[in-house]
């Protein structure tokens, strides 16, 4: 491996791990869904330029980038934040359906 090789894959992995410290020092202050979106926002800004999009593939691109960043992540959290029920529940829910030998 070359010596530029080698620097080369020390800047990716150390812009990799300051990924997290960023995230953790962005999460005191701003909200994850804004977080995320910046996330999305600032590779986008970084990778357009070795992209070969043209306005006519951006026009489909768009809202994919949308539905499966932004859209994709915001359903996410909000699924999270809905209770689920434990075993014994589904259990419980389930057992009245039983054939009576099985409620003896």
């Amino acid at each position: 491996m070359a010596l530029r090789h080698f620097f080369l894959v020390i800047l990716v992995v150390a812009l990799w791990a300051f990924n997290n410290v960023a995230i953790k020092w962005g999460l005191h202050d701003l909200p994850p869904l804004f977080m995320t979106c910046m996330r999305f926002v600032v590779v986008a800004i970084l990778l357009i330029p070795f992209t070969r999009v043209t306005r006519e593939q951006l026009r489909y691109l768009l809202p994919l980038a949308f539905t499966f960043g932004f859209l994709h992540f915001r359903c996410c959290l909000s699924a999270s934040t809905i209770p689920t029920p434990g075993p014994e529940r589904l259990w419980f829910s389930w057992a009245p359906r039983l054939p009576c030998c099985w409620q003896c």
